[in-house]
């Protein structure tokens, strides 16, 4: 596998030492579009008028975040040797509250379940690609070398995937992509098995499904199902995502999965 960090932070957080919001914002669109740095960079969650970015990116550059997912990568290289892998890695930040930019969930599932580069069938891929894994850290959760190990591995590992089985369109595709991505980065389900099991008894019935709203319903739960005009299902937060992990884990080495 050949991966690397392309470095971003310090240039998002340069575009906070112009003061005029317009200047602001166009100097962004240079970044994104490419003219800054000679190709296109995907950058485009980030909100260039975010409230609580500047900080975040401040706090992300003194613990040097970069060379965090740098150790997250040599670590999990040693665990997918068998991948004949060469992709570039990003750091994005993304916040939410009053930036008019994103919506926390729609925003999320887009960046896991959406049709991206890596998706693009190589036949149709220009001379010379080489596809960019981006890794989103939210402005909500406090960064640490815990957050970035576990951001990064699961963004590598989610990229395998798709690169594998395609982009999953129903609801048991996505939780297995999600629940064996969460399991390789070593996170543990938020619900307890009694509650994992009135999980699983609601979703049943939609594990074919392959309806946007019904599958992000089930996955993100009532809150936020409703926060964008869907039909709730009786489901508490992430709780499909919790229900895929819970999965994966019992399963056991979600990397024998990629082989």
């Amino acid at each position: 596998m050949k991966l690397n960090v392309v470095p971003i932070i310090q240039d998002l957080r340069d575009l906070y030492q112009i003061p005029d919001r317009m200047d602001r914002f166009h100097a962004y669109v240079a970044l994104l579009s490419g003219k800054t740095h000679g190709e296109p960079l995907p950058i485009g969650n980030f909100s260039p008028m975010g409230q609580r970015q500047a900080d975040y990116l401040d706090c992300l550059l003194r613990i040097q975040a970069e060379n965090m997912a740098e150790k997250a990568i040599e670590a999990t290289t040693l665990r997918l040797r068998a991948q004949n892998v060469e992709a570039r890695v990003m750091l994005v930040v993304v916040d939410e509250p009053r930036n008019g930019w994103t919506q926390r969930s729609l925003t999320d599932a887009t960046w896991r379940f959406g049709v991206q580069a890596d998706t693009i069938p190589k036949s149709m891929q220009p001379i010379g690609f080489r596809p960019w894994v981006s890794v989103q850290l939210w402005t909500d959760v406090e960064p640490s070398a815990n957050y970035i190990h576990q951001e990064t591995a699961s963004a590598l590992f989610r990229y395998l995937h798709r690169r594998k089985f395609g982009t999953g369109n129903t609801l048991l595709e996505m939780m297995t992509q999600e629940g064996r991505a969460l399991a390789f980065a070593g996170l543990s389900p938020s619900l307890g098995s009694e509650e994992l099991e009135k999980v699983r008894a609601v979703i049943q019935p939609y594990l074919a499904c392959s309806e946007y709203p019904i599958c992000f319903a089930a996955l993100y739960g009532d809150d936020s199902a409703q926060a964008v005009g869907y039909e709730p299902l009786g489901m508490q937060k992430n709780a499909g995502f919790d229900l895929g992990l819970s999965l994966a884990i019992k399963v056991g080495a979600p990397e024998q999965f990629l082989i």
